[in-house]
């Protein structure tokens, strides 16, 4: 009966043993299964579609690949990242495991522009056949064709976060701390140097602005005017021919055409009255008057005088603000200095001479 007794616990014993060892080697499978998922399985919150047959899927350890959904087979290698699809093209970039960028064909997938071989340190995706890339030894901006060519060798400074795609045939460049406007030829019909380029008006006109002054450009890129002014902007909302511009020139403003011609000579921004002290009280507010006869009207923030009857001009603007000293005498101010230098005249806009 002992030795019965014994002989059932020792193979109890070791089957007990022996299941152990199984479950443990399924729990090692399992966490093994499940840390493998975790590193190396899908990240589908990665995935993005590049055409209709073509998508790009997303693992756990950082990298991606492209899926080919007609064949059900992944046609790339181990990618770093991979561009959405570009909005005038069908080639964006890629990133190898390297760090270098390449350039692969949304619509079949496949690589056309291999990154270990081109080795850019920067791409964007293709716009209208040409893309910008920084060349493997080089800091600036380059454009090459489908091919790979460099089409224009060093156009522009390297900007970090600025999208530099073409559109329309163009892009907006900065070149020592000056933009201008690049073609796809990889000329510049707009040299770089001003400050700002506005995008054209419903005419294809568009204003650019340097140390000198306002230009405005035609849809040709010619300047429309030969000499700067002090300042421009599109009349929005206005027609073809009713003046669609406003210009200023020696604090006068003019509604004009983009051609130029004037529509209306003389253009301001808003009027203030004057008003001067006709009784000091010194336990309540002080009586002011508006002045009867004159107003001042504004341009671009200066000043003038002008009969408020008549809309005689007094004085140009010139001056950044008045104050009526007394009924007779204005004090007229010169600029917008912290000591607001000023003048003194007459209601005739006659300067009191000492």
């Amino acid at each position: 009966m002992y030795e019965q007794l014994k002989s059932i616990l020792n193979t109890t014993w070791k089957v007990g043993l022996g299941l152990f060892g199984l479950a443990a080697i399924g729990i090692g499978i399992l966490l093994t299964s499940i840390w493998h998922e975790n590193t190396y399985g899908r990240a589908y919150w990665k995935d993005k579609t590049l055409s209709k047959d073509i998508q790009v899927h997303g693992f756990n350890n950082n990298c991606v690949r492209i899926w080919d959904r007609r064949t059900a087979n992944y046609i790339s290698p181990k990618l770093r990242w991979v561009s959405g699809t570009p909005l005038r093209d069908s080639i964006t970039v890629y990133c190898d495991l390297d760090g270098n960028r390449g350039f692969l064909n949304c619509n079949s997938g496949k690589i056309v522009i291999p990154a270990e071989k081109a080795a850019f340190r920067h791409a964007w995706q293709f716009s209208e056949g040409r893309a910008f890339v920084v060349l493997h030894d080089e800091d600036d901006l380059s454009v090459i064709d489908y091919s790979g060519k460099i089409i224009a060798r060093n156009v522009a400074e390297y900007d970090k976060g600025y999208d530099y795609v073409f559109v329309d045939g163009l892009c907006e460049l900065s070149k020592n701390g000056k933009y201008g406007l690049l073609a796809l030829d990889g000329t510049w019909p707009v040299e770089p140097k001003y400050y700002d380029i506005e995008s054209p008006n419903t005419f294809g006109y568009r204003l650019a602005r340097s140390e000198e002054g306002y230009w405005l450009f035609d849809p040709e890129f010619n300047l429309v005017f030969p000499e700067p002014c002090d300042k421009m902007e599109f009349a929005i909302g206005r027609n073809e021919g009713t003046g669609t511009l406003y210009r200023s020139k020696n604090h006068i403003k003019q509604l004009v055409n983009c051609d130029g011609s004037v529509v209306e000579p003389f253009v301001i921004d808003g009027t203030y009255n004057l008003k001067y002290m006709v009784r000091y009280n010194e336990d309540s507010e002080n009586e002011y008057a508006l002045d009867p006869d004159l107003v001042v009207y504004c341009v671009d923030g200066w000043k003038g005088l002008m009969n408020k009857h008549t809309g005689r001009v007094i004085t140009p603007a010139n001056y950044t603000n008045f104050e009526m000293i007394s009924k007779d005498l204005i004090k007229a101010e010169l600029s917008y200095n912290y000591n607001d230098e000023a003048v003194v005249m007459d209601r005739s806009g006659r300067i009191v001479k000492q």
